[in-house]
């Protein structure tokens, strides 16, 4: 007959006494750890909730506040106003202190103890593993000083060769949909992320996708489900209890779109590319050759097919969601102020006087109208409202409030950018507030990175030489929509008209 658990301890040669000797003592300093564990969590809550914020309930704590996507927004509005740009949250049991105080701000995303991601950004873990945008901290140093090269100014006319040939479908698809008989009103930003998709394909990849092309491109629904899932991930607070994750679908989603991206990525496609360039590195390479970032990526770092998959979809991410938003709320912008569209084609005609021909380095220097249209439309309707980091360190915000060592920070990039402290007339659209800046001002370090505002400049300058935008939807209509980047409930709708 087979012992059980407490014989066959017994055959060990524990005797009761020898096992109570052990257990009893080792039960009270379990009880004494737990004890401090649970007085010094209250010392931290406590110290936490003299910051002042909203009131908490039972297991949502302040989560009521983002039942309601759409009125995120507004709530923190609301509370920095109430707490003076510094509220402190509780969603569930994580902590979150949301600031829109530029001084503090600034401290904290210049502290190197402060490069940790929020945890928040955990939820995009499935889709873009530890890539640039969900890495830990020496990951992400590796990582960056790795991808730095591949923007240098010496690869761009490789990469705007690209851009070029994708913005010319982008044109001639949007020909087709706006025409002198048919002018619809629709939501445009879809066609963005299609070619940013292309783009991205290519940059990498040297692969056409044919996103653009092919309407019904499964890859363009799993990719676009997948920031759904994330963005739930994030707002939505019954999907932090994995039952109901599972119970809702959600599981279920994730695992299809997720097959789906790795068919169309697949790991054999990734080792082919990897065999090439490995036969590549043994022959001389041109300078001006073609030099794929994943190639460069392969060259330079310590990556496997699965870590080249997730670098690949943590870019694409970045073109796909936060340049189709720019460039999208940029052509509804110029929808509402037709003085500022004509100015920008003006400029756009004396520097092409040519509605197809491609773009080269010199035009894109000479778009100076164009580049303070998008710092203004990146500050009137900020593509991606709020940045999260996790403090390495207390933060002392004087008068004896503290922000404790591994709370959560939120930094609402959106209320920065619309705050009268720092911008003269915030609520108004004036691309002329920039020609009195640096760039060097507090509030104007969210705008994109040079690889990204290329590819807008391209695009939009493209889009702006064949047509003109109107739209129907006032600007106070506009309910916006927190996620990964910021949405406008119902989208921006605008029509087209073409130019000849």
């Amino acid at each position: 007959m087979e012992s059980n658990w407490i014989d066959r301890i017994f055959e060990k040669g524990w005797s009761p006494r020898i096992s109570a000797g052990i257990v009893i003592p080792g039960l009270f300093i379990l009880s004494v750890a737990v004890y401090y564990w649970w007085i010094a969590g209250r010392e931290w809550a406590r110290r936490f909730n003299k910051l002042g914020g909203p009131i908490c309930l039972p297991f949502l704590g302040c989560g009521w506040i983002i039942l309601n996507p759409n009125r995120i927004h507004e709530q923190i509005g609301k509370y920095g106003k109430i707490y003076k740009k510094n509220a402190r949250f509780w969603l569930g049991h994580l902590p979150y202190f949301i600031t829109t105080d530029v001084e503090i701000i600034e401290k904290i995303l210049t502290n190197p103890a402060n490069f940790e991601k929020a945890e928040a950004y955990s939820n995009s873990h499935f889709l873009v593993g530890q890539g640039l945008v969900a890495a830990s901290v020496p990951k992400w140093k590796k990582d960056r000083k790795v991808m730095l090269p591949c923007m240098k100014s010496t690869m761009f006319p490789t990469y705007l060769e690209n851009f070029n040939k994708n913005s010319a479908i982008l044109v001639e698809i949007l020909g087709k949909i706006f025409t002198h008989d048919a002018q619809p009103s629709c939501d445009i930003r879809q066609h963005f992320a299609r070619c940013m998709i292309d783009v991205v394909f290519e940059t990498l990849l040297d692969t056409d996708a044919k996103v653009q092309k092919c309407p019904e491109s499964r890859f363009y629904e799993a990719f676009t489900e997948c920031f759904h899932i994330v963005e739930s991930k994030m707002f939505l607070p019954w999907t932090k209890f994995p039952p109901l994750w599972y119970l809702l679908g959600y599981r279920d989603a994730e695992k299809k779109n997720m097959d789906i991206l790795r068919r169309t990525i697949s790991e054999k496609m990734i080792r082919q590319k990897m065999e090439d360039w490995r036969q590549n590195n043994n022959n001389e390479t041109d300078e001006n050759q073609r030099l794929q970032m994943a190639h460069y990526l392969y060259q330079t770092g310590d990556y496997d097919s699965t870590d080249l998959f997730h670098q690949f979809l943590t870019v694409l991410a970045g073109g796909y969601d936060t340049t189709s938003t720019v460039l999208s709320h940029t052509i509804y912008l110029l929808a509402l102020n037709p003085d500022i569209q004509r100015k920008l084609i003006d400029e756009l005609d004396s520097v092409f006087e040519d509605a197809h021909r491609p773009a080269t380095p010199a035009d894109l220097e000479q778009l100076k109208y164009l580049d303070l249209v998008l710092k203004e439309s990146m500050r009137f309707i900020t593509p991606t409202p709020m940045l999260g980091r996790t403090l390495g360190e207390d933060l002392d915000l004087g008068m004896g409030r503290v922000v404790p060592k591994g709370c959560n920070i939120l930094v609402s990039a959106m209320h920065v950018q619309h705050d009268p402290d720092l911008w003269p007339d915030p609520e108004i659209f004036r691309p002329e507030r920039f020609l009195t800046q640096s760039g060097n001002e507090k509030g104007t370090k969210f705008f994109t990175p040079k690889f990204a505002m290329m590819s807008v400049k391209v695009l939009l300058s493209r889009v702006l030489r064949n047509f003109t935008a109107s739209t129907k939807k006032p600007l106070n209509t506009c309910v916006f929509q927190y996620g990964v980047v910021l949405h406008v409930l119902g989208g921006l709708p605008v029509t087209l008209h073409p130019r000849r």
